[in-house]
Order: C-alpha cells, then structure tokens, then sequence
C-alpha cells in the first residue's frame, strides 16, 4: 500500500526542509519508508477563471453554442463550445489564445462554423488533471475571475511515495506523517488539535448498533442545506495528486479527510437513508449496488448499515450507490466508524471487493478517529457547501476507550540493544513520538497514543520506538564474543550448511518448496486426510494441508522442469508436519497435537529406461556420503510410493528414513514420466550416533590389492555378504563394488558381483601366501552362507 503526500499539504502542518529529499532520507532512517520523491507540476499555461455570463445557440451548428465569459476587470470573450453541462453563472477554466494544454495542444484564436472562438473552456481531461472529459470543469463558486488557475493551487509540488508497514496504518495520513516529522525535528505541529462536536442526545437521526463486536463505534453528523457542486481546485489538486479522482463537493470531503486523518468515512443523502441508521448482520437475500455500480449478494457473513429502504453500505468496504450524494442533495449525513479488521478482511475477500478503506480498517484504526474525521467533515462542509450542523453529533460507542499502559523498565534499553541511553534520553523521545510518561528513577508507566494503541503493546515496541528514533545507525556494531562452545560440527546450523555443502559437491540443486500442499498430493501419496493437518483458512484450493511429506513438492519440481532438464538431481532440507494429538482428545494446546519434523529428501532423475540398479546404487552412496563417519543399516521393506521390491529401510538408532525408486504411478499423478531414485530421511538419521573422527598415522606398510568376481543368486543381502567378508580375515581393510554382470554365460537367478579388495597388516609387508590364505578365507567364508562361487568367464 503507498500513499502519496503532497509535500505541500504536509507543510501546512509541519516544518519540513525546503529539499524533500533530505527529509525522505531522514524519514527512511527512522522507520518510516519513503520510497520515491517525484516531482509534480501542472502541464498547461494561461488558463484562467472565467465565468460564464450568457449561453447562445450557435447560428450555423446544431451541437454547438456560443457562450460569453467573464474573465475578470471587466473583461468578456466570446467562445464557442460543445460542453452539454454548461449553464450561466458557473466558474469554469479558460484558455486563452496562446495557452499551452497537455499532449503539446496550443490554443489559438479560430473560425468554428462562421463565428471566431476566442479561446477554449477546459474539460478536467483536457488540463490532465483526471479522465472525466464528459464535459467543461466547473470550479469552486469562490475561485477569483481572473486568477491564473494553477496560483489556485500548487504549481510545482512533490509527492512523497510513502510505504506503510502493516503495523502503521496512522502513517497513510498527512497527519500521520506529520507526527513523525515533528518527532524527528523536534517540531510542533502547526495546526491545533480538532476538537469533536458536542453530541445530542435528542436528535431527530438515530443509529442503532446491534453488531456491538464489529463496530466498536460509531459517529454521524447531520448537516442540512448544503449546496453540491465542484469542490475547490487546490482540494481536487490534492486528490489527484493523491491518486483519488474527484467526484463532487461532499464525496471529495470524504476522501479529503481520509487521507488527512487516515480515517475513511461515509457521506449519505439524509433524506433517501431517512431519520434511522441501523448497523447489523445482513440476512440471506438481502443485496447492494456498490459505488462500482456491481449488486453484491449478501449473508450473514457481512455487517451492513441499514437505511429506511435497504442497505446502505458494506461495513468498512463500500457505500451503497442509492444512498450516495449527488447534485440535488440537500441534506447529508457525514458518518465514520471503526470496525472489527478481521472481520472487514473476511468480508473484502469473500466479496472479492476492496478499497481504500478498507485496506485501511483491516490493519486496525482506532475507536478514538472517527468523531474527529466527523468534526473536520462538518467544518469543511461548512466552508465550502454552505451547509450548517443539525443538532450536533450522534455518538455511540459500545466500550469506554482505555489508552493502552504499559510498564516499561528502562533498563530495557540496554538488555536488547546494548547501548546505554540516559533516562531523560529516553523520556525525551517517547514523549517526541505522542506518548505520555509517570516515572520513577528505573521504571516509567507509558501511556501509548490513540493511533498506536494496536500496534505498540509491550516493552519490546517502546525499546523500537526509542531505537528508531534514536537512529539504528548510531547503535554501534558489536560482533558478540566468541566461545569455544558450540564449535565445529556440534553446532546446528553448521552442521545443516555442511549437509548441504556436501548434496552441492555431490551434483545436487537445493530447492525450495511452499509447506502446503492441495489435497491431490495426498492422495497421491496415498495419505490419510483424517490425519493430515488442515490449513482453517487457507489462501487457495493449492494450499489446504500441511505436507506430512517432502517427496510430492519435489517431484512437482521435477515435472515443472522435465522439459528443458530431463535429468536433474535436487534436494530439499526443510520441515515436515504431522498430527500428534492425544487418543479421544480434540482441545489439546496446539504443540500438543501439531509435530514438526526437519527432513531430508533428494531426488536423482533420468529418462524413462534409464538403469533402475544403477540408479539406485547411486542414490544410496549420496545418503552415506552425508555421513561418512557412521553405518546405517538397511531393511528391505515396501514403503510407498516407493516401488515394489525397490526399496529399503534405512535405519539410524532409532531414526528411520527410506531410499528406493519411486513408483512410475506416483510419478503419473504428478505428471512427471521419468526413472527416479529418492531418499527420504529424518535430519536425525544423519546427525544421531556415529562414530566420532578418529586419527590413525599414514599405514608404514603397503597394502595388496586383488580383485574378486563372485557368482551369486539374486536378491542376496549386499550388506550381509560384504559382513561376511569382513569376518572372514582380519587383513581385508576394504571392500569396494564396481561391477554388477548379469548375461547368458550365467546360470538363471544368478549375477557377478565385483569387487576391488585390499589387505594389509599394520606391522609388517603381507607375504604373498597371507593374502591367498585370506582369499581362500573369504571365499570359503561366502560360498557357505550364500552359495556364492567364483567366476570363471
């Protein structure tokens, strides 16, 4: 959300250095984000009030009249226009021959039909002001004849593109900014505090709130008598500076205001609303025509206010068109409220309708706004329609306000920002910011201002309050004092980053996945819903559950990429959730029945066809790379969406994870037709037990190496027969798999394995007859218990 201030309306309330950007970079600094400074002028010359005098047909065009202008010491001229909205006595803008007009237009003195045009009355489009080209501009009934148009206003101006954070809807105000200003500077605002109207118990408008929840309070003003017309050029100048189009005297007070006091309000025609104002719950079949022109069909979702024929507005959304002001009002009621901002969010989303206020109302704006928006509404109707108060304000407000106190220790300061700020330093600054302060030597009770009480809650908020004020920039950088503790591969973080150090080395590209998933990838990995954990109000139909699994977000990543990158390997080091919540249980706290668990997952693709085996192996070497000091053992088990006989589980001391080829059907669903391999393993898989790194001195001795091709029935246990052979002799220091033959020259249910093996004795060279006694030693050893033989071709 940017709102953007004219640099000139925030003068009006406070200092400000000539140089904006000076101040944009000081505001930045201290909390508050200006993103731009863009300067801001008028794009036509020569154009000046007139008004028109007389109206007459043209005498050689249908659609064309002559109007005669005023413009000021007596002084009349003669135009010709096509405007349908013209009448006599109306201020307009008149360009004068010579004028310059945006898009490179000069106007000039002319023939039309037969009859010469002195110059040229202006359309709202024509001066760029705004889109509305429907007919002539018709200024403010109190703008001078005669006066250059833009003197009306600013000429030259710039707008400060100021970013609120959620947390500061005050700062989407003149106002709002004003305060900081001051607080920077040191300086007073200019102008006084508004004061509300006096309320009336016995006025003749009443407003019933039987929604006291969603709308806190309430305030409305009557003003009757009003005269609707264009409101004056500098206001409409600032509106659409502000990025709000004009509409009218009344409805450009409203949004005046709101961006003034950064409280949003209504403006109704009192007589079509009538004498009654009813705030409540809509009921089924119940609808509105909005301001957008669009009928919106309501429930009891939607807070409304109901006027004497129906709906007149969508609680902190929109206004109803019916009750809307226009030309021929007479009488208006001025109306601002505050409402419940969750529920005006709930309600912007289901109606898929947003505005201004509402963005507004759904951060949060407080109950203490709304009768001094009512008040400044009041007094600007007074000045520029004429109108006069009816019977003062109506007021109702379902809680006192109590400001929010909190105790706030001032040794609070230097706990969490280490520097050592004097008392009087501290009290000087809040009290810069609005807050009022009763202390002692070591504690203060603060009191939080109206427009903050949402947003500073605690003693943390006031220290960032006196933290940006101050000026992070001057907080020195300290790097904390190092310990012994916690170095090395013990600490966590470290041991993350050298997991994933060590997944890059291996050829793998981490990736980074959403934690919801949509109820397909369940099912797709044939995942019980009931023990899912479901998302209460997610954002879309892709992001119901919490994922239990790391595999699907992976091989939707792969699917998204199998077009330009048939072969990738990725992986994903990140969360996983599951459901934990105690038998018969359904109001556990929410750690009791939510598990959170940090798992490793990879994925290693190739084209469909590719060596299944081969693969696997693979796969398998990356998972003990990423612990090589520690021995898992594996459990041939079905775990989908692994394949059938194509996977294994992999255990830890107690941690188990899962390593295989993943299910071609379980591939389908996610639209991906590969061969993959994965590995799926808890983070404790990886860092439980082990051995720790013991140093032995280079060997003195040489060691022997041999090869072996050994003859063995399919689906032996790998992991068994490489502990045979280790048992059989102490010399064997290593045993290394390069070959897997299976071919015709082998007996049916057979394959080769080969391995490279090496001996070696730690206290002397090994003789040539030690190795082949501990060769026969091995064979002997796994032709017993595995019926392997040697390979002879």
């Amino acid at each position: 959300m940017i709102f953007k201030l004219p640099y000139s309306w925030l003068a009006e309330y406070v200092a400000v250095p000539k140089d904006p950007h000076d101040l944009a970079r000081d505001l930045s600094l201290h909390g508050v984000s200006v993103e731009r400074v863009v300067p801001v002028r008028h794009e036509f010359t020569n154009v000046i009030v007139g008004q028109i005098k007389a109206i007459q047909p043209h005498p050689n065009a249908d659609k064309l009249q002559l109007v005669t202008v005023e413009v000021g010491k007596g002084r009349s001229l003669e135009i010709v226009c096509g405007a349908p909205n013209i009448q006599v006595g109306q201020k307009v803008p008149v360009a004068l021959p010579g004028a310059k007009l945006p898009g490179g237009v000069t106007v000039a003195r002319r023939e039309v039909r037969g009859v010469t045009s002195n110059g040229m009355l202006c359309s709202a489009r024509e001066l760029g002001i705004h889109e509305d080209h429907l007919g002539i501009l018709v200024l403010h009934a109190s703008s001078r004849l005669g006066t250059a148009l833009v003197n009306l206003g600013q000429p030259q101006d710039w707008l400060l593109e100021v970013e609120p954070t959620t947390n500061r809807p005050d700062l989407a105000s003149v106002v709002g900014v004003a305060r900081e200003v001051g607080a920077r500077t040191g300086k007073k605002l200019k102008r006084k505090t508004l004061q509300p109207l006096p309320t009336s118990k016995k006025s003749s408008l009443r407003i019933t709130v039987e929604d006291k929840q969603g709308c806190p309070r309430v305030c409305a003003v009557r003003v009757e008598g009003v005269t609707v017309g264009n409101s004056p050029w500098w206001m409409q100048e600032r509106l659409v500076r502000s990025g709000i189009r004009p509409i009218n005297s009344l409805v450009d007070i409203t949004n005046y205001v709101m961006l003034e006091f950064g409280q949003p309000m209504h403006a109704y025609d009192a007589d079509v609303v009538g004498p009654k104002l009813t705030v409540r719950r809509a009921r089924v079949g119940e609808s509105m025509v909005a301001l957008n022109g669009r009928t919106y069909a309501l429930t009891n979702n939607h807070l409304i206010t109901l006027g004497q024929h129906g709906p007149v507005d969508i609680a902190g959304v929109m206004g109803g068109e019916a009750s809307g002001v226009t030309a021929q009002t007479v009488n208006v009621v001025f109306k601002a409220a505050t409402w419940d901002p969750v529920l005006v969010r709930k309600m912007s989303r289901q109606l898929v309708l947003s505005s201004d206020a509402s963005r507004l109302f759904e951060k949060g704006l407080s109950t203490e706004a709304p009768p001094l928006a009512v008040a400044r509404a009041a007094a600007l109707a007074r000045e520029l329609t004429g109108g006069r108060v009816h019977e003062g304000m109506i007021d109702i407000c379902s809680r006192s306000y109590r400001p929010v106190v909190i105790r706030f220790p001032f040794t609070e300061t230097e706990r969490l920002l280490g520097v050592a700020l004097p008392r009087s330093t501290i009290v000087g600054l809040l009290k810069r910011l609005g807050f009022s302060l009763t202390s002692t030597s070591t504690v203060a009770m603060v009191t939080v201002p109206y427009w903050r009480e949402h947003d500073v809650v605690g003693p943390e908020d006031i220290v960032e309050e006196v933290a940006r004020l101050y000026g992070y920039r001057h907080i020195p950088s300290r790097l904390p004092a190092p310990t012994l503790e916690g170095i090395g591969e013990s600490n966590e973080f470290l041991r993350e980053d050298i997991l994933r150090h060590r997944l890059v080395a291996a050829g793998f590209t981490e990736v980074s996945s959403y934690s919801f998933i949509p109820e397909r990838w369940l099912q797709a990995l044939q995942y019980p819903l009931a023990k899912a954990l479901k998302v209460a109000n997610p954002l879309s139909s892709d992001f119901v559950y919490l994922r239990p699994s790391l595999l699907s977000s992976l091989v939707k990543i792969a699917a998204e990429n199998q077009a330009h990158h048939p072969e990738v390997a990725i992986f994903e080091l990140a969360k996983v959730y599951h459901t934990a919540l105690s038998a018969g249980s359904t109001s556990e706290p929410l750690d009791q029945y939510r598990r959170e668990e940090l798992r490793l997952c990879g994925l290693l693709v190739k084209p469909t066809g590719a060596d299944r085996e081969e693969l696997f192996r693979t796969a398998k070497g990356v998972l003990e790379s990423l612990q090589p000091y520690y021995s898992f053992t594996y459990t041939p088990e079905d775990i989908y969406p692994f394949a059938s006989g194509l996977a294994l589980k992999v255990n830890a001391e107690g941690e188990q994870g899962s390593l295989g080829i993943l299910e071609p059907a379980f591939l389908k669903a996610f639209g991906l037709a590969a061969t993959v391999a994965a590995f799926d393993a808890p983070w404790g898989c990886l860092t439980t037990g082990g051995a720790s790194v013991k140093y032995q001195p280079v060997p003195r001795y040489p060691a022997v190496k041999r090869d072996l091709a050994l003859v063995v029935p399919e689906g032996i246990n790998y992991n068994a027969l490489i502990a045979a052979l280790q048992r059989a002799s102490p010399l064997l220091q290593s045993v290394e798999l390069f070959d897997v033959y299976r071919g015709s020259s082998l007996s049916a249910g057979t394959m080769s394995l080969a391995l490279h093996l090496e001996y070696r004795a730690h206290d002397r060279t090994l003789a040539a007859a030690e190795v082949e006694s501990a060769q026969a030693a091995l064979m002997s050893a796994v032709a017993k218990n595995f019926q392997a033989s040697l390979r002879t071709s």
